[in-house]
């Protein structure tokens, strides 16, 4: 928190042990390192290689500077440095900017092949599987929506998860998601507790639902979704973060996180 804090201008929006919690729940990451330092010298860059066997440090393949230096100086003079393309029109800056009132833009992520990257390693349940059933918005998708699949996936052995589609989420909350269906499905694919997802899922639980995906349990956080009956499971959150505690921390942060974007909007 202190790295960032000092490097950015303003604290993260979730603290430390909330971000290496959600970057673990991602499929894709086999270890988390703590308190790694927004700038790499060279004495920290030479020990996590040491410690981790590290081949390679990755960044976006846009410049990430500091103070007027590249941070990822050290690693490129050691030719371990790699770039992946940035997905155009999605990141945190535009996220907590729609939060603030200061972005409109919409990402476009709902074609096949992004959704096909998202969903590797997805898998049909075998005839002897339980299939566990859990159905929400997942907007602005944080560690206590990842806890709470862990506790769902752990009432069976498969776990299916529905995502509300934006309209379904507005009649249920009287407002829009701030993040579109697009962006929320590859979100929850994106956790390692989740066995597949059920796009623009239904608000009700249908008998069609229940028998086309041999749904044994329908987990739920607050109130027996309609339709759920005698498979209705309740599961209490392992942990109290939610989405409009985010907000509420952006909130009491505009200040900062406004002169953040202001003057990351003048070095672009």
């Amino acid at each position: 928190d202190a790295s960032i804090t000092r490097c950015k201008g303003a604290p993260p929006v979730m603290d430390d042990a909330e971000r290496l919690a959600m970057v673990a729940s991602c499929k894709w990451v086999d270890e988390v390192v703590p308190n790694v330092p927004y700038v790499m010298n060279d004495e920290y860059l030479a020990w996590v290689i040491q410690r981790y066997r590290i081949d390679f440090v990755v960044h976006g393949d846009d410049p990430c500077i500091v103070d007027g230096k590249d941070v990822y100086q050290a690693a490129k003079d050691l030719g371990r440095y790699k770039t992946i393309p940035r997905t155009e029109g999605v990141s945190t800056t535009d996220l907590v900017g729609k939060l603030l009132g200061t972005c409109t833009s919409r990402a476009f992520l709902g074609t096949a092949r992004i959704q096909r990257d998202f969903s590797g390693g997805l898998r049909a349940p075998k005839p002897d599987e339980r299939v566990v059933y859990v159905a929400g918005a997942w907007d602005l998708f944080h560690p206590g929506h990842s806890k709470f699949l862990e506790a769902c996936r752990a009432c069976g052995d498969y776990l299916l998860v529905g995502v509300h589609g934006d309209e379904c989420v507005k009649e249920r909350r009287h407002r829009l998601p701030l993040m579109n269906l697009q962006e929320r499905v590859l979100s929850v694919l994106a956790c390692r507790h989740v066995d597949d997802v059920l796009i623009d899922a239904p608000s009700e639980i249908t008998p069609e639902l229940l028998s086309t995906f041999r749904v044994s349990t329908v987990c739920h956080g607050g109130a027996a979704p309609a339709g759920a009956g005698a498979k209705a499971r309740k599961v209490a959150s392992p942990s109290p973060l939610n989405s409009s505690m985010l907000v509420a921390r952006v909130e009491s942060r505009r200040e900062q996180l406004l002169a953040r974007h202001r003057k990351k909007a003048a070095a672009e």
